[in-house]
């Protein structure tokens, strides 16, 4: 079985030609994955069910925050929110207990397609360029040799996630920035990849936005694209023997941005769980 643990220690041992797809992330690159590419404004509060769509697009904003009170105002009931024990937009925080079993059934498919990669990959240039230029250049260059659907489709290989489910490109994500934290290099466990999906998808699925397949595209895709990065980051830390700095960037980085302290969590068959 293949799966993004694999991959990061297989790409270091076959031939250039069979890595082809794998991004090569300068230590620039690396700063820059870590400190300005990231989109704040989808990452932020999502794993509490904050997120809604603005005007200026995705935002995501923390319970008791004005966009969590427009999702949790009055309105038809939801019954999957009910069923998992939630309400509607609110704080519902996706780590503090095993997802429901009702939960591994919730399906939040989209279509993926070459206009939602290219505003993917626009806003992640353009983000970092604000704060690193040069980094942005080379971001820009390994966007045009490594098509990052096709890595990311490799990456996941054998964890049971699909490329085409919102809920499925967050965890994925999460996953990988609790192994990069944890400096666990090993083959994670597909059920505790999972359950970490039911969790991520118990949430997202109590915010009524994301009955819409366009913002799950648009969501989903950032994610891809993060995963695919913030993987590359890793890869090329190991092999610059700067492996714990940037374990320590992506803890504080995942903690700044979502609350969650990823080295309190274990990774189990359950899920994230703490302690």
């Amino acid at each position: 079985m293949k799966a993004f643990a694999i991959g990061l220690i297989a790409s270091m041992i076959v031939p250039v030609a069979a890595s082809a797809q794998n991004m090569d992330a300068s230590p620039m690159m690396q700063s820059a994955i870590i400190q300005g590419a990231t989109n704040s404004n989808i990452i932020r509060g999502m794993y509490d069910g904050g997120a809604h769509v603005g005007t200026s697009g995705i935002y995501v904003g923390r319970p008791g925050s004005r966009g969590a009170r427009n999702i949790g105002a009055a309105g038809p009931a939801r019954p999957l929110a009910g069923q998992l024990g939630g309400q509607v937009g609110g704080p519902i925080a996706v780590f503090d207990r095993p997802a429901s079993p009702a939960a591994a059934n919730i399906a939040m498919p989209y279509r993926p397609t070459p206009a939602l990669r290219r505003a993917a990959q626009q806003g992640y240039v353009t983000r970092a360029a604000r704060t690193a230029p040069e980094a942005a250049r080379q971001m820009e260059q390994q966007f045009a040799r490594v098509d990052y659907a096709k890595a990311y489709r490799s990456l996941i290989s054998g964890t049971g996630l699909r490329e085409n489910d919102v809920a499925d490109a967050v965890a994925a994500y999460t996953s990988l920035g609790w192994m990069i934290a944890n400096n666990s290099l090993g083959d994670p466990n597909p059920r505790a990849i999972q359950s970490v999906r039911a969790q991520v998808a118990q949430s997202l699925s109590t915010n009524p936005q994301f009955d819409d397949p366009a913002t799950r595209g648009a969501l989903a895709e950032e994610m891809k694209l993060l995963f695919v990065t913030l993987h590359a980051g890793w890869q090329s830390a190991q092999k610059e023997g700067n492996l714990r700095p940037f374990s320590d960037s992506v803890a504080a980085m995942f903690a700044k941005q979502t609350g969650n302290d990823l080295r309190a969590l274990r990774l189990t068959e359950r899920g994230l769980v703490r302690g």
